[in-house]
């Protein structure tokens, strides 16, 4: 055997190393910190504008029909931006961005989630508008 044997290829082992290396470099994967580090997060809060005038026009049931449907939309809107709802609360809907995975862009991802929050209430708003004949304004802060 000669010594520059050893160099040339070998079509058996060609699969094996080219199945073993990624056909593009993969995407920046999101952070998960350790327990104890500080992180910071992005909130977005979301709540409806006079919801005491709905809830006395609506019965009950239809009320509880129409959050359901509200809150549905927009948590969607949420986690299609990388967020996670942390709570509802009444009428509002509390979303953080950067728990308990972090990006370094979840105070931009925040934000086009509260720009497709309010996109999506206009096209729902077709929705209630025919169906209970009310219309819903929202008022969403990030902090």
């Amino acid at each position: 055997m000669s010594s520059d044997n050893h160099l040339r290829p070998n079509p058996k082992r060609r699969p094996k190393v080219a199945s073993s290396v990624p056909a593009k470099p993969a995407a920046p994967a999101a952070r998960q910190p350790g327990p104890d580090a500080r992180k910071t997060v992005t909130i977005l809060f979301a709540d409806i504008v006079d919801s005491s005038r709905l809830s006395l026009s609506l019965d009950p049931e239809a009320l509880r029909n129409l959050l359901s449907r509200y809150f549905g939309e927009l948590s969607a809107v949420v986690q299609r931006h990388g967020g996670i709802v942390n709570n509802y609360i009444g009428d509002a809907i509390m979303a953080v961005f950067g728990m308990p995975f972090v990006h370094e862009d979840d105070a931009l991802r925040a934000v086009r989630a509260a720009v497709e929050m309010r996109e999506t209430l206009a096209i729902l708003n077709h929705e209630l508008e025919a169906g209970w004949g009310v219309r819903l304004m929202n008022r969403i802060g990030i902090n």
